[in-house]
């Protein structure tokens, strides 16, 4: 990168300013402009010191405003000794370049250099122009070319090689806190340890932008709520400037906006949902009753009846009658009505053209009955039914037996109690009233809620994040959206670090890296075959009720033959008397 001697600049006078002024003057100029920051430094050695010092230490005394350190580049015109003295003075600042006078050596060619290259036309050299390396011994002086004032040179090389190394290994304040798959906390030795989604992203973020960072986590141990006092949680620290960056599992909101700055590119979107524990499957008797409705059943028995009737009523007709088919009687028609509903034929077929149009009606809505009916059955089998407590809010609200509840503090605590939704309302007003006598419906725990979830009557109002402790398959959600939000990265109001993770994060939702994170730490699975791909076995359970149609069918069977022995023993007796 070539230092950019042709743009303009403003010249100011810096020998007379004190410390104060100066570092308000530093301030100004940086906040000004966008980086990266030129700048041009030509006094006295005791000015290049006092202008050097400031710089190193703008960032600490403007709490992040600024990254000075990082964002600007400055090209000092001095001597040797101006160089041993920017070793400490200049430890912060990565981009420091010095053009001092060299011992001058009649047989030294202009342009030779330690490791870049220069365009000269030879001659004796005067200038030196060296840069101030980052190496893991410390910081080192290193040439950038020798230079000849009589002459003109075009410098090709790198006058500030640090900017090609991002942060240059700085170690940045990183505030987080626990939550389910996003970060998992881990305190078995004397140091806690962290791992899930928000750290792999760090870690990525930390190699392409060459940092390391410590993590820390709020005092009070909350995301951030506001009260009479101000923010509290990681929200707090953020706008007291305490931190450099926050990476949690951090919703975005309104108010939240009004006080820190969100990477624009979130790492997660979802919405608000119910979540509840899976009730026992249902396995009854009434099985093959219950593929249809009561109602459905109830208008295939009258259908039955007026077709039986009609198919009687067709032995009267002209055609029929001339046939003298004495076959029509009750029980043959019957007969072929109940199996043409199981896609059964008879033997005897209407002669009329009305009699044909109607039986084949009732092909017709046989078949679709049948298929239905076989359809739905196969589903029940290899899918069991699972009994639900509530299907939608309003169920939810009128069931009795049951409690529900969400974090305290949280962004969602906040987004239910000034929602302007009817239903959602009445969730917040009975969370309120729950509250009096069950503290533990506001825990700001999420395990606590979970716990609950698993073995209380309870639904507990959160996103679909993936529970990972083996309770996944257990509970279900409503699938009503009760409200959108995302999560991401968020700094300090005006942080000079902000455009970098803009960019960056950009970078990684476009490769696909935060997608396929999210289904391994966040995205709950739909399958909870605990990785097993297989059939479902029908148990006997599952076929009881065919066997007592079959024991009923068997029944009724023995109790008609033996009214029809009784029948004929009565016939034969009379007849014999």
């Amino acid at each position: 990168m070539t230092f950019n001697v042709a743009r303009s600049y403003n010249i100011v006078n810096v020998t007379s300013l004190r410390s104060r002024d100066l570092r308000s003057q530093l301030k100004q100029f940086y906040l000004a402009e966008t980086s990266p920051h030129d700048f041009v430094l030509f006094c006295s050695e005791e000015c290049i010191d006092a202008v050097i010092h400031e710089a190193n230490v703008l960032d600490f005394y403007t709490d992040r405003y600024t990254y000075m350190r990082h964002h600007s580049r400055w090209l000092v015109v001095g001597s040797r000794d101006t160089k041993e003295r920017l070793l400490n003075l200049g430890e912060a600042l990565d981009n420091v370049a010095v053009l001092s006078d060299p011992k001058c050596s009649e047989d030294a060619d202009v342009g030779v250099e330690a490791n870049h290259s220069s365009e000269s036309t030879g001659g004796r050299a005067c200038l030196e122009l060296s840069t101030l390396l980052r190496r893991p011994e410390g910081r080192v002086w290193s040439t950038v070319c020798y230079l000849d004032p009589k002459t003109s040179h075009v410098v090709k090389g790198t006058v500030f090689p640090n900017v090609m190394y991002g942060y240059n290994q700085r170690q940045f304040v990183v505030t987080t806190k626990a939550w389910l798959g996003f970060l998992r906390k881990h305190t078995d030795g004397n140091e806690p340890t962290y791992d899930g989604f928000c750290i792999e992203v760090l870690n990525e973020l930390a190699n392409l932008l060459n940092f390391t960072y410590a993590l820390i986590e709020p005092g009070d141990n909350e995301w951030g709520s506001k009260d009479v006092k101000g923010w509290s949680g990681i929200v707090g620290q953020l706008q007291r400037r305490e931190v450099d960056f926050a990476m949690a599992s951090l919703s975005r909101n309104s108010a939240r906006d009004a006080v820190v700055d969100f990477v624009e590119t979130p790492f997660f979107r979802d919405y608000k949902d119910i979540m509840y524990r899976k009730l026992n499957t249902t396995k009854s008797w009434r099985l093959l009753l219950d593929i249809f409705r009561p109602s459905v059943l109830l208008c295939i028995g009258v259908a039955l009846l007026v077709y039986t009737s009609l198919y009687l009523l067709l032995q009267f007709g002209p055609r029929e009658r001339r046939e003298k088919r004495t076959c029509l009687n009750i029980a043959n028609v019957s007969c072929y009505i109940y199996g043409a509903l199981f896609s059964q034929g008879g033997e005897h077929l209407p002669v009329s053209a009305s009699g044909r149009f109607l039986v084949a009606s009732w092909w017709v809505f046989s078949i679709v009955m049948s298929a239905t009916y076989s359809a739905k059955l196969i589903a029940n089998l290899a899918v069991p039914r699972v009994n639900k407590p509530f299907t939608s809010t309003k169920e939810l609200l009128e069931n009795p037996d049951y409690t529900w509840g969400v974090v305290g503090k949280s962004s969602t605590y906040s987004l239910l109690s000034i929602s302007k939704d009817s239903d959602i309302q009445e969730l917040w007003k009975k969370m309120v009233m729950f509250n009096k006598t069950d503290p533990s419906v506001f825990s700001r725990s999420v395990t606590d809620h979970i716990e609950k979830v698993l073995n209380e009557p309870y639904a507990y109002i959160m996103g679909h994040d993936k529970l990972g402790n083996g309770s996944d398959c257990e509970v279900s959600y409503l699938r009503e959206k009760l409200f959108e939000y995302s999560k991401g990265m968020a700094l300090p109001k005006h942080s000079p670090l902000k455009d970098d993770f803009d960019r960056e994060m950009i970078h990684l939702s476009e490769t696909g890296f935060l997608n396929r994170l999210a289904k391994k730490w966040i995205i709950s699975s739909t399958t909870c075959l605990d990785g097993k791909s297989s059939a479902t076995v029908v148990t006997l359970e599952d076929m009881h009720s065919a066997f007592y149609l079959l024991l009923a069918g068997f029944g009724a069977s023995s109790c008609i033959l033996i009214f029809e022995l009784l029948h004929r023993t009565m016939l034969s007796y009379q007849f014999e008397k």
